[in-house]
C-alpha cells in the first residue's frame, strides 16, 4: 500500500539524474510514489522522466511546468498533487542530484513514523567519521547564511537548507497551501510557517533533525554565486513578509 510520496524538482537534470538509483529504490520500496516536477527544463529532462514513467506508470508521477517557476513552487505543486491521494500519509522532497541519498532518506522516513513528529529535516554537520563534502566557497557562504537564518527564525536549528525533508499530512498543509515568497529560500519560510501556527514552545517538540552521515555537493550545483549574493535581500523580504502578514 502506498503511504509515502517523494517530490523531486528537476531543472535541466538530464545529465545529473541518477535514473538507476531511482529505479532501484522503486523496486525495493513498494510503499513510495515518486513525483518528479520538470521545472521548464530546456534539455531532455522531461523525456528522461517520461521514460522512467513508462517503466513504472503506477509509481512515477510527472508534473510539467511549461516555464521555470523555481524550486519552491515546483516542490509546492508536487506536494499538493500528492496530497490529493488520500492513502498517502507522509510527503517529502529531495534534490534531483541525490546529494542526500535515498538510503538515508529511508532512515528519515522510519524516524518520522516512529516518532509521530510533524516534520523531520536533514542536517549537514561536519564531524569525525562523517562524509560531508562542500566546496570551500559553499562551506563558508553556508556558515554565514546559517547565522543569519537563526536570527530570523529564532529557533535552535543549525541547518534549515538541506534539501531533504519529510512532513505529516497536517504539516504539509500548513507549509504548502499558499505560495512561497522566494524561489529557493523557501526552507526558511517552512520553519516560519510552522512556528507561526504552532508557537515557539510546541514547534521544538514536534519537529526533529536527522543528522546525515554523508552528503555531497554535486558538480554544476543549481545554486549560483548570484543567488548567494541576493541572499541578504531575500532574508529582509522574508522577515518583512512574515512580520507584516503572518499566517492565520
Amino acid at each position: 500500500m502506498i503511504t509515502h510520496s517523494i517530490v523531486i524538482p528537476c531543472y535541466n537534470e538530464e545529465l545529473r539524474l541518477n535514473v538507476s538509483a531511482f529505479q532501484k529504490h522503486i523496486k525495493e520500496r513498494s510503499d513510495i510514489i515518486f513525483c518528479f516536477v520538470n521545472d521548464g527544463s530546456t534539455d531532455n529532462t522531461l523525456q528522461t522522466l517520461q521514460l522512467l514513467q513508462t517503466i513504472y506508470p503506477e509509481r512515477v508521477f510527472i508534473i510539467d511546468n511549461k516555464s521555470n517557476l523555481g524550486k519552491s513552487e515546483s516542490v509546492r505543486r508536487g506536494v499538493l498533487r500528492m496530497m490529493e491521494i488520500n492513502e498517502i500519509e507522509y510527503f517529502g522532497f529531495i534534490d534531483a542530484d541525490l546529494s542526500t541519498d535515498l538510503e538515508q532518506y529511508s532512515e528519515m522516513l522510519v524516524s518520522i513514523k516512529n516518532s509521530c513528529q510533524l516534520m523531520i529535516f536533514a542536517t549537514r554537520n561536519c564531524g569525525k567519521g562523517k562524509d560531508i563534502k562542500y566546496s570551500p566557497f559553499r562551506y563558508f557562504a553556508g556558515r554565514i547564511a546559517r547565522m543569519l537564518i537563526k536570527e530570523i527564525i529564532k529557533l535552535p536549528i543549525d541547518d534549515t537548507q538541506c534539501g531533504a525533508k519529510i512532513f505529516s499530512r497536517e504539516a504539509a498543509w500548513i507549509c504548502f497551501k499558499i505560495p512561497f515568497d522566494t524561489r529557493w529560500l523557501f526552507d526558511v519560510e517552512i520553519f516560519l510557517r510552522l512556528k507561526q501556527i504552532l508557537g515557539n514552545d510546541e514547534i521544538i517538540h514536534r519537529i526533529t533533525a536527522f543528522d546525515l552521515q554523508k552528503w555531497k555537493q554535486v558538480a554544476n550545483s543549481r545554486l549560483r554565486v548570484v543567488d548567494m549574493l541576493q541572499t541578504p535581500f531575500l532574508f529582509v523580504k522574508i522577515m518583512i513578509r512574515y512580520k507584516v502578514n503572518p499566517l492565520k
